[in-house]
């Protein structure tokens, strides 16, 4: 065949594919629809207080408790500081991403098989959280898996519980939480560390006078509030206490482990002899707690065998605007 003659056989063939890739993308009538893509989503507030009342996420937390331990025991007071800060970090995370929007990166890895099982399953191209779709184009068809994640975590009807009712409120913006501080301790500051974070936020907000026009009244509500929850605890009803602290303390205090705090903090104190407010303190912003109207009232307490002891009692105005238990220490 003369060069000619290639020339032109070589122009046919390429046209020949060019007219047939054309007339392909053309879609003729009849033609199936191209599939569309499957992206699974999650509601990542929903999926972060079900891991984190988990039993996975509760070896995490034992594990970082007992290096702890060990570090104090064995005199390494920067090992100890170092798990300290990283207890604390770890429990204003699960604040944001439980009461705000903040990713659950840390949380995915312990999630792997549940998102494989879930991809499987629902023939599913890519997972991602639902508020990180910007734009959906109608080539994409979504998928919510959020329950098949939430049950991978084996939730109790409590945690179950708590979602339903988490989820009538909005997640709160992130930059309403207050900053990472230092702590002298793992769930309390030190006065220092309180008064740097509390700078920290007037600089960050320009915050105004807190306390609302009946503060007064709201304070003494809470106070009332406070005693009765007290007296559940007072009657050795630990259990009942749990059920009546807010819904925040039941997000991050799993009961099993207020059961068995109570038992080896308050049983040993025996009977209640008196109980005596010595303190009072209306705050809207707490460190390791979201935003909110809180009342931080400090009893001197008496008990048998004549053991004096603080209390410290932190009830939180609720949704429906009752003041619940939020928080309860022991010195």
């Amino acid at each position: 065949m003369s060069a000619h003659r290639c020339f032109v056989a070589l122009i046919a063939m390429v046209a020949a594919i060019a007219g047939g890739d054309l007339q392909a993308a053309e879609d003729p009538p009849g033609a199936a629809a191209p599939s569309k893509v499957r992206v699974g989503v999650y509601d990542s507030r929903s999926v972060a207080l079900a891991f984190g009342r988990s039993q996975k996420s509760k070896a995490v937390v034992d594990q970082l408790l007992a290096e702890a331990q060990q570090a104090e025991k064995a005199g390494d007071l920067a090992r100890l500081e170092v798990l300290k800060k990283k207890g604390s970090a770890r429990q204003n995370l699960r604040h944001m991403q439980v009461f705000g929007n903040a990713p659950i990166h840390d949380m995915l890895p312990h999630l792997q098989p549940a998102l494989a099982e879930q991809a499987r399953a629902a023939n599913l191209d890519l997972i991602v959280r639902d508020v990180d779709i910007a734009f959906q184009a109608a080539s994409v068809e979504v998928v919510d898996i959020t329950q098949g994640l939430v049950d991978a975590c084996q939730p109790t009807e409590e945690t179950l519980e708590i979602i339903r009712q988490m989820k009538q409120h909005p997640p709160l913006p992130l930059e309403e939480f207050p900053l990472e501080h230092e702590t002298g301790d793992i769930t309390e500051p030190g006065d220092a560390a309180a008064a740097k974070l509390k700078e920290q936020l007037l600089r960050r907000w320009q915050l105004g006078k807190t306390e609302p026009a009946d503060a007064a009244a709201a304070v003494s509500d809470a106070v009332q509030a406070a005693e009765s929850w007290l007296a559940l605890v007072d009657a050795g009803k630990y259990a009942e206490s749990w059920d009546h602290a807010s819904a925040h303390f039941r997000a991050v205090v799993p009961r099993e482990r207020w059961l068995a705090e109570m038992q080896n903090l308050r049983a040993p104190l025996g009977k209640l002899v008196s109980r005596e407010v010595t303190s009072l303190a209306y705050r809207t912003k707490l460190p390791d707690a979201p935003p909110g109207e809180y009342v931080v009232i400090q009893f001197q307490t008496k008990f048998d065998d004549n053991k004096h002891v603080t209390e410290t009692a932190t009830p939180v105005r609720e949704a429906d605007g009752a003041w619940k238990a939020d928080g309860y220490y022991i010195r």
